[in-house]
């Protein structure tokens, strides 16, 4: 009887791990004004002269205020040990907005609690800042600990090294943040042409987001054929791999963490005689 309780147990515990799992993955990330709250992360004097493309950076996330304003989200501005590093620039335009001091790296600090707690049923945290490696990671995966969706306005994030940049968005993404760039979240914000305050936002980005040096870093070439560089199917296999997870994700997102396991799902007859791929 006891055997048979502990099975049974441990079934539970199984099925609602399961349950959580397409929970996850059946995630959409749909975002809602009221059930949104917007992050500014550390964005100050001293970082100024190291951030790679800081002002548009900065100028995104001054757009994504406005827009925040409009839309009545509520904004949450840190800044990391300002004795050293200096106050929040003023072309982010975020005067009226208390700053919350810290030291860590999470913007997840006990006055930043509160305010997310004042936002009733809170689904969706927008978040912009520096540096996307260090405070962004940290308070991103924090945030998805709690249970919540996190956006990355990709445009509004940014680093001293493009390096740690540009893999610190691939790691969030493979944790499950979102990454959208920052007109591409407004308007999903906005949903409609007949919403009140559209006049008002498309205004703000009726000109494109200033250039952040992302394109460069995204452009992903296809590998080549297999019969084009004697590959083997192995090799070839890890190439699809790679160029799949660079540019889409879909491995990823689909559980598979590694070439062998690519490799496992593809069938036999995926691959012809010489190595090639079918398409």
């Amino acid at each position: 009887m006891w055997v048979s309780l502990l099975n049974l147990e441990q079934f539970a515990v199984a099925l609602e791990r399961l349950q959580s799992l397409e929970m996850s993955l059946a995630r959409l990330g749909k975002v809602v004004p009221k059930s949104s709250i917007l992050f500014l992360c550390d964005m100050q004097e001293k970082f100024r002269p190291n951030i790679s493309y800081f002002p548009q950076i900065v100028s995104v996330a001054a757009r994504m205020l406005k827009v925040a304003e409009a839309l009545e989200i509520r904004t949450v501005v840190t800044e990391q040990y300002p004795k050293g590093l200096g106050p929040t620039v003023p072309e982010l335009g975020a005067e009226k907005l208390p700053k919350y001091t810290k030291t860590c790296f999470s913007m997840l600090i006990p006055e930043v609690e509160k305010e997310m707690e004042s936002v009733p049923n809170l689904k969706s945290v927008l978040l912009c800042g520096i540096e996307t490696q260090a405070c962004i990671m940290s308070t991103a995966l924090d945030v998805m600990e709690r249970g919540l969706d996190v956006h990355i306005v990709v445009d509004a994030c940014s680093s001293r090294s493009q390096m740690d940049r540009i893999i610190a968005l691939s790691r969030l993404r493979q944790s499950g943040a979102f990454l959208t760039t920052s007109e591409g979240l407004i308007l999903q914000l906005v949903r409609d042409a007949a919403h009140p305050r559209f006049r008002e936002i498309q205004k703000l980005i009726m000109d494109p987001a200033p250039d952040s040096g992302l394109l460069p870093l995204i452009k992903v070439r296809a590998p080549p054929a297999p019969w084009q560089t004697h590959m083997t199917e192995e090799a070839a296999g890890g190439a699809l791999f790679a160029n799949l997870t660079l540019s889409g994700g879909w491995l990823v997102e689909k559980g598979l963490r590694s070439p062998a396991q690519f490799r496992c799902l593809v069938p036999p007859t995926l691959w012809q005689k010489e190595g090639r791929i079918r398409k």
